[in-house]
C-alpha cells in the first residue's frame, strides 16, 4: 500500500506575510525528526487573477525552506462555495462582488443566499476551474485541499433552491415540483419521506459537478497533484448520502489518487468524550473510502485554532489523532501555529517534540488501515436517508462506544447487527428478511417498535413472546432461550457469593429464526448504557457472543470506560486491538479475549514507550487467546499488535 505523508501541519494565511517565522518553524522541524512531513498553506481571498497571484507570490519562497527540511509544500483553498449566508455580496468573502445574482444559492423561502455559491452555477464552476488552475500553475503544490464549505446544509443554510437546481432535480427524478412543494415534503413533519433520499442523491451529484472543475484544471496541466477535500460529519446526509461521487469526480477518468479529510469540531479538551463521537464519524468515512476502490489517503481533521494551552495540550492533540488513525485514517493534520494569534515558539518546539515521540506509534496505527474495525454495528435500513433529521446518528451508539463494546459501523461488514428503534423506523420488509438470516441484537425498544409493523411481524411471529421472555429473564437475572414451541429455557447468571439473580437487574433472551439467523434481545441502550451496570454490560457481551457463535473479534472484561477498536482482515484475522481509557483515572490490568489472532507474536505498544513483548503463544493455530494487558493511565491509549 502506498504511504502518504503521515504528519501534516496547517497554517492560516497570516504566515504568508512572515517568512522569518516560517524559517524559525523549519529550524524546529529539523531538530525533531519525523515531526512534520507536509505543510498546508492557505488562502481565503476567494479571488483569482492578479489578487491570487500576489498571494501565491508570497508562498513560493517557502518552497526552498520546506525542501531543505524534507517537507512537502501543499495548498488549502479556504473558500469554495462559501461558509455562511450574508445580507449582501459586499459582506461576503473578498472577491464576491464579481459574481452576478445568478451565481448565488437560493434559500427554501426563495431568498438569495449571498456568500454561498450555487454548485450548479456555470459562473461559479468557471471560477473554481480558473482558481485551481492558477494555483497549480504558479505554486505547484504536492496536494490541493478544498475546505469543508464544499457542502450544502449541515450547520449552514438549507441548500440551494434556485430555479436551475429545482429544474435539474425534477428532471433527475421525473418530477414536477414547485419550490414550495419540494420544501414542504423535505422539511415537513413526516418521519419518513422518500423524497429526502432523492434530494440527498441530487445534492451529492451537484457537488461532484463542482468538484470536477478541479480535476479538469489538473488534467489540463497534466499535474500529478493530489486533489482532496475536507468533510464534516459522515452521519450528516443533507449534503449527500456520501462523498464518494465527489471523490470520484476528483479522481477523474484516470482514477488518480485522491484525499479526504473527515472530522470537524471538538475544538477543546474540555469534553474528551466528544472525541468518541468524532471517531465514529471518521470510522464511517474511512470504511466508505477503503471499500470504494479509490486510491488515496484519509486524513483526520484535528481542530485547534490554535492555542495549545487554552484549547488542547500537545498530548491531547496526539491522543485524538491516534484515535482517528485507529479508526481508519492513515494521516493526521495537526496543530496550526498562527502568526495572527502568536504564542512563544518554545510551545511549538514542545509540540514538535511530542509529535516526534508519538510518531512510531502513529505509524503502526496508520499501517493498519487495510483492515476493518470489527465488532457490532447498527443496521442501516434502506430508508435511512429518508428520515426527517437528515442524519444517520443514533443515540444508542455513543453510549456503547465507551463501555468496552467493540462498536463499528455498517460499512465495515460487522460480525453482528445492532437493531435499534431508529433502525426499525428506517427499515423495509426486505431489510428484515436480511436481518433475520444473520446474527443480530435487538434492543427492547426496537422489538416494541417492530411489533407495530404489521406487514413485517409475520417474519418473526414470536416477537411478542421474546419481549415477555426478556422481562422474565431480567426479573430472574439470566438468559432465556425461546424454543420453537414458545416455551423458554432459563439459565441463571453466575454470581459471586451466591448473590440472587434478581438483584442483577440484567438479562437477555435469544432464539433461532425460521430464516436461519440468530437473534438476541437485550435491555435498552439509549439511556441505561450511559451508566451501565457491569452485569448489564456482560449480558450484552454474552448476547453478541451467542448470536455470532463466538465469532466476535474480541471480548474485553472491564468495569472501566474503555473504547476498543479491533482491526480485522477480510478473512477474519485480528491484526491489532487498540484501547483508549476513557476515564481520568488509571485502569487496572485488563483481561482481553482475542478470537482468530493474525499471528502468535503479540506486542503491547504505548505512545512514547517501547514495545512490550507479551510472549509467543504455544498454539499457533489457536482461535482464541486471552491476555492480561498492562494498566492504562487516564485518557491514554495502547495497542495490542500481532506480528
Amino acid at each position: 500500500m502506498q504511504r502518504f505523508p503521515l504528519v501534516i501541519v496547517r497554517h492560516d494565511s497570516v504566515i504568508n506575510d512572515y517568512p522569518e517565522v516560517m524559517a524559525e518553524l523549519m529550524v524546529i522541524t529539523r531538530r525533531h525528526p519525523g515531526c512534520l512531513d507536509e505543510i498546508w498553506l492557505a488562502d481565503g481571498s476567494f479571488e483569482e487573477g492578479e489578487a491570487l497571484h500576489t498571494v501565491l507570490a508570497k508562498m513560493r519562497p517557502f518552497r526552498e525552506m520546506c525542501e531543505k527540511a524534507g517537507v512537502l509544500l501543499s495548498f488549502q483553498q479556504g473558500v469554495t462555495l462559501g461558509h455562511s449566508a450574508v445580507s449582501s455580496p459586499s459582506k461576503g468573502p473578498a472577491g464576491s462582488l464579481r459574481f452576478s445574482e445568478d451565481a448565488w444559492q437560493v434559500g427554501k423561502n426563495g431568498e438569495r443566499l449571498y456568500g454561498l455559491l450555487c454548485p450548479r452555477s456555470p459562473e461559479a464552476r468557471a471560477h473554481q476551474y480558473a482558481y485551481v488552475k492558477q494555483v497549480l500553475e504558479e505554486l505547484r503544490p504536492a496536494s490541493y485541499w478544498m475546505d469543508d464549505d464544499l457542502r450544502l446544509g449541515i450547520s449552514k443554510d438549507d441548500g440551494c433552491f434556485c430555479d436551475r437546481c429545482i429544474a435539474a432535480f425534477n428532471a433527475r427524478w421525473n418530477l414536477h415540483l414547485t419550490r414550495e412543494e419540494l420544501v414542504e415534503r423535505l422539511f415537513g413533519e413526516a418521519e419518513m419521506e422518500p423524497l429526502r433520499g432523492q434530494w440527498s442523491a441530487f445534492n451529492e451529484e451537484s457537488l461532484a459537478l463542482f468538484a470536477g472543475e478541479a480535476r479538469r484544471a489538473a488534467d489540463d496541466l497534466h499535474s500529478d497533484c493530489l486533489l482532496s477535500i475536507q468533510t464534516v460529519w459522515a452521519n450528516a446526509i443533507y449534503t449527500g448520502r456520501s462523498y464518494l461521487p465527489l471523490l470520484n469526480a476528483l479522481a477523474g477518468n484516470r482514477k488518480a489518487p485522491v484525499g479526504i479529510r473527515p472530522g470537524a469540531g471538538v475544538y477543546h479538551e474540555d469534553f474528551p468524550q466528544q472525541f468518541l463521537e468524532k471517531s465514529l464519524s471518521i470510522l464511517r468515512e474511512a470504511e466508505r473510502f477503503r471499500r470504494s476502490g479509490l486510491e488515496g489517503t484519509v486524513c483526520n481533521e484535528e481542530e485547534n485554532y490554535p492555542r495549545k494551552v487554552l484549547r488542547k495540550s500537545s498530548e491531547t492533540i496526539l491522543i485524538e489523532s491516534a484515535l482517528m488513525l485507529a479508526s481508519g485514517c492513515d494521516a493526521m493534520s495537526l496543530y496550526r501555529y498562527s502568526v495572527g494569534n502568536p504564542e512563544p515558539l518554545e510551545y511549538y518546539e514542545e509540540f514538535a517534540a511530542m509529535v516526534s515521540a508519538y510518531r512510531p506509534y502513529c505509524e503502526v496505527l496508520s499501517d493498519q488501515r487495510q483492515a476493518s474495525v470489527g465488532g457490532i454495528a447498527r443496521y442501516l435500513g434502506e430508508q435511512c436517508n429518508c428520515h426527517r433529521d437528515f442524519s444517520l446518528t443514533d443515540p444508542a451508539e455513543l453510549p456503547l462506544a465507551s463501555t468496552g463494546i467493540p462498536l463499528t459501523v455498517a460499512e465495515a461488514n460487522p460480525a453482528v447487527w445492532l437493531v435499534t428503534r431508529k433502525t426499525v423506523q428506517e427499515s423495509t420488509e426486505e431489510d428484515f428478511r436480511r436481518i433475520f438470516t444473520q446474527a443480530s441484537v435487538f434492543t427492547e425498544e426496537a422489538m416494541e417498535c417492530f411489533l407495530t409493523r404489521s406487514n413485517c411481524v409475520r417474519l418473526l411471529p414470536n416477537a411478542r413472546q421474546l419481549l415477555e421472555a426478556l422481562r422474565d429473564a431480567v426479573q430472574r437475572g439470566g438468559r432465556a432461550f425461546l424454543r420453537e414451541d414458545g416455551t423458554a429455557l432459563f439459565t441463571a447468571s453466575e454470581t459471586q457469593y451466591g448473590i440472587p439473580g434478581k438483584l442483577l437487574h440484567a438479562g437477555w433472551v435469544c432464539t433461532n429464526t425460521s430464516q436461519g439467523g440468530r437473534i438476541a434481545l437485550i435491555q435498552p441502550v439509549e439511556t441505561d448504557y450511559h451508566r451501565p451496570s457491569v452485569m448489564r454490560r456482560a449480558a450484552l457481551l454474552d448476547a453478541m457472543d451467542w448470536v455470532s457463535q463466538n465469532q466476535m473479534p474480541v471480548r474485553l472484561e472491564t468495569c472501566h470506560r474503555i473504547r476498543i477498536l479491533p482491526r480485522v482482515t477480510a478473512t477474519g484475522e485480528v491484526i491489532s486491538v487498540t484501547l483508549l481509557n476513557c476515564s481520568i483515572g488509571e485502569s487496572p490490568a485488563l483481561r482481553l479475549k482475542v478470537r482468530h489472532p493474525h499471528a502468535k507474536n503479540p506486542l503491547w505498544l504505548r505512545p512514547r514507550h517501547e514495545k512490550i513483548s507479551l510472549g509467543a503463544q504455544s498454539d499457533a493455530e489457536s482461535k482464541e487467546i486471552s491476555f492480561q494487558l498492562p494498566p492504562l493511565p487516564g485518557w491514554q491509549m495502547g495497542t495490542l499488535l500481532f506480528e
